[in-house]
């Protein structure tokens, strides 16, 4: 079993060459300068040992080496220490090479670390910049919907406008009918007045004819009364009846002459009263037709006004969110495009340095199975060694 030592030499240096004790059982190493005869042995101050009775480790080698030569092996041992003296000296000579290996690997993997860590962060960049995009986009598609959304609404309002239009103009149509048909009822009911009247002045030029023939003939009787008078008196009474049918007659005609003319003039009145009321009625029907058509002009004018400018608000915004989602789309492109550069660049320097760690790891592997070939076994019996 190998002992602790009670005390350590002292100013060692990583690039300094090292040699081991000369006791076998020792497992110091300590400098040497490379100038004079090195040392075989620790110290000073001298390594020493209390389980062995604080001897020190020249006194213990010298007890290995009497005990050798009373053994008859002392022959063999120096072969062996002459043996392993080459390799010795080869393993102190690539002890400075191997710690130079050592700490390039160390290097090599503390880079390789870095430019994973830059290629993981890189890579996380990437993806939240992606992430990013993805928003812009959706974002910006949401803009464009409710672009669209207010260019239908736009749309569907100009068609209610053009369809208030329609109806104030079809309400005005049947206004303008229900008028025309006011009118024509009224000239309707004025040929009537004017056929009744017509027809009753015809009644009284009837009535006036007859009273006239019938004049006449109660003159043409008068004056065969008158010429008969003479010869037949009984002719009397009968002129004097037709005397009172004449004057009947007469009173007859009379009236119905006053009848006509009151038929007359209430023809003209009526007349005049039907032309009164179409003349207002067309008066009030082109008024409020102008009205109407005035306010479904207006109305129409209004919503057209608002529905374009509606849709040309919403055209302007959808194209301004198309612009906006068209360069955002690009700008993340390209980044993308340019995180995907830096992060195969990335992953390429971490291929390139992975593979020569690993080819730096095969070579020290292979240096030092070679210096384990090399080394001797500590199984072997010592050999002596001299102070």
């Amino acid at each position: 079993m190998t002992q602790q030592p009670t005390d350590q030499p002292d100013g060692q240096q990583a690039d300094t060459p090292t040699r081991e004790c000369g006791y076998s059982q020792c497992d110091n190493r300590f400098a040497y300068t490379g100038s004079g005869r090195p040392r075989e042995f620790c110290g000073p101050p001298a390594r020493t040992w209390p389980e062995r009775g604080n001897k020190t480790c020249r006194e213990l080698a010298a007890e290995e080496r009497q005990a050798a030569h009373a053994a008859g092996v002392d022959g063999t041992l120096a072969a062996y220490t002459a043996a392993g003296a080459p390799v010795l000296s080869a393993v102190h000579a690539l002890r400075p090479a191997l710690d130079s290996l050592t700490a390039a690997l160390d290097g090599h993997a503390s880079a390789a670390g870095k430019v994973a860590a830059a290629a993981v962060a890189r890579i996380a960049e990437a993806e939240q910049a992606a992430a990013e995009a993805l928003v812009k986009a959706d974002q910006a598609e949401a803009e464009r919907a409710a672009a669209q959304r207010d260019a239908e609404r736009a749309r569907r309002e100009r068609e209610q406008a053009l369809d208030a239009k329609r109806t104030a103009e079809r309400m005005a149509r049947d206004a303008e009918s229900e008028r025309e048909r006011q009118v024509n009822a009224a000239f309707t009911k004025a040929i009537e007045h004017e056929a009744a009247r017509a027809a009753a002045e015809q009644r009284a030029a009837g009535q006036t004819a007859a009273a006239v023939h019938a004049q006449a003939e109660q003159q043409k009787e008068f004056e065969r009364a008158e010429a008969i008078a003479a010869r037949n008196k009984e002719l009397d009474k009968e002129n004097k009846t037709l005397g009172k049918e004449s004057a009947a007659l007469r009173a007859e005609v009379a009236g119905a002459q006053a009848q006509l003319t009151e038929l007359r003039e209430r023809a003209v009145r009526e007349q005049q009263q039907a032309t009164t009321a179409l003349a207002e009625l067309r008066q009030a029907h082109a008024a409020e037709l102008a009205a109407l058509r005035e306010q479904a002009d207006q109305r129409a004018a209004q919503l057209t006004d608002r529905a374009r400018e509606q849709e040309n608000a919403a055209a302007a915004a959808l194209q301004d969110a198309r612009e906006r989602a068209a360069a955002d789309l690009a700008a993340e492109r390209e980044r993308t495009a340019v995180l995907r550069e830096d992060l195969a660049a990335a992953r390429a320097g971490l291929v390139a340095a992975q593979s020569a760690l690993a080819t730096e790891q095969a070579r020290a592997g292979e240096l030092l199975a070679a210096l384990r070939t090399n080394r001797p076994d500590p199984t072997d019996p010592p050999s002596p060694k001299g102070s």
